[in-house]
Order: structure tokens, then C-alpha cells, then sequence
């Protein structure tokens, strides 16, 4: 699973919820949005990540990426010509 809490901004869940820059929310609601976010992990679970390839070479119409996906289309390899990174989109079910 991956990790989510870490990168929750606690200020902007109390800018988001109601609570404006200059005013602090009770330590009640505090301790609430910590605890929310402190188990973020199991209370979101996601439906995709991605991951950023290296395109290590494009010859004709195939082309390698990250030494382990090879891709054989003219199409792919006409779009990808210019590019040195590629995106590779995975769901999850």
C-alpha cells in the first residue's frame, strides 16, 4: 500500500473544513484531523499509480523501455521519438 499520511497538509485540511488562516481550531478538532490523518493509508485505498520509464532506445518501430518493456508499432514509436521518459499507468482491482 502506499504511504499517504506523510503528505497531508494539516493546514489546508483546516482551511478546507472551515478554518481560516488566522484562527487555530480547538485542540479537539486537532487531535481529530491527526488522527484522520494518521490512517490515511487505511482509509484511502487507490485505484491506480504510475510510474515514470526511461526510453532507452527506439529503433524502426520498436522501442525499449527501462530494459524490459519492448513496444513493436510505428504509431508508439513515431509519438515517443522526442521523448526520453515515458508514464506506465497501472490499476488496481
Amino acid at each position: 500500500m502506499l504511504a499517504i499520511s506523510n503528505r497531508v497538509n494539516k493546514k489546508r485540511v483546516c482551511h478546507y473544513i472551515g478554518y481560516g488562516a488566522d484562527y487555530k481550531p480547538p485542540a479537539r478538532i486537532l487531535s481529530l484531523i491527526d488522527d484522520y490523518v494518521d490512517n490515511t493509508d487505511q482509509l484511502i485505498e487507490p485505484s491506480y499509480f504510475y510510474t515514470i520509464q526511461d526510453i532507452e532506445r527506439i529503433q524502426g518501430s520498436s522501442v525499449l523501455i527501462n530494459d524490459s518493456i519492448i513496444f513493436e508499432s510505428q504509431i508508439i514509436a513515431r509519438l515517443l521519438e522526442q521523448c526520453h521518459k515515458v508514464e506506465q499507468q497501472c490499476w488496481m482491482r
